[in-house]
């Protein structure tokens, strides 16, 4: 039987999966109503995708919307009965394929990696990592003003286990230079800072040192810089 009903909190979402809704293939068509709109918010908010669904739908809506699509492999516009029926149907905890997630800070960075089509190494039981750097984040991964020439970002190690993603590590890092070499950059075109990407540059190697050589990661392959005198604050 078809779902109109304002009862259920998913009803427009159950009548456009059922065919009783016309599908709508613009956003404008969505933010018209804002009952499904809101119904949309709410159901994306399951998927740690938006908060605070408010029925406006903008966008941020969108972009939550069209995220999910990438998630599921999902190309067609707006808002469908085969969209529509896979929100209904997807579990959170299976957002991505072959990921079991649960919206902490681990199964969010792998959302976001997902989402800029990065590589993610999934093999834990073997031994895989992925090192991720986050700029201004404390332990928790909480905002934290990221003052410049401040060691205030994170270097956490991302492991994959059973399709469950964690962190095996969370440090106290930098993915800055320090204010000497700000100041006195040693190229004439200004001082060198990694532009934030991803890059399969580092491998397992020594630094050597005046206290003899270290285990550490040394890089071996090339990465894009940004140099210049930059105002930071």
């Amino acid at each position: 039987m078809p779902v109109t009903s304002t009862d259920n909190p998913h009803s427009l979402l159950y009548g456009l999966a059922n065919g009783s809704v016309k599908a709508l293939e613009h956003d404008e068509a969505i933010a018209a109503n804002k009952t499904l709109a809101l119904q949309l918010q709410s159901r994306l908010q399951d998927f740690w995708l938006l908060n605070s669904p408010d029925g406006l739908w903008g966008p941020k809506s969108a972009r939550a919307l069209n995220a999910y699509k990438h998630f599921q492999n999902l190309s067609e516009p707006g808002i469908n009965p085969h969209i529509a029926a896979s929100l209904l149907n997807t579990k959170p905890t299976d957002l991505i394929p072959g990921f079991q997630l649960n919206g902490d800070w681990p199964s969010r960075t792998v959302m976001w990696i997902t989402l800029h089509n990065q590589h993610i190494s999934t093999n834990g039981n073997d031994g895989e990592i992925n090192v991720v750097y986050f700029r201004g984040l404390d332990r928790k991964g909480e905002w934290n003003g990221n003052a410049p020439f401040v060691w205030n970002d994170r270097r956490c190690v991302l492991v994959i286990k059973n399709q469950v993603p964690s962190f095996a590590g969370n440090w106290l890092g930098t993915c800055d230079p320090g204010e000497y070499y700000w100041e006195n950059p040693m190229n004439q075109e200004g001082c060198a800072d990694i532009k934030a990407w991803q890059y399969q540059a580092w491998s397992v190697g020594h630094h050597h040192g005046s206290t003899g050589d270290q285990l550490a990661l040394v890089q071996t392959g090339d990465i894009t810089v940004l140099r210049g005198r930059l105002e930071l604050g």
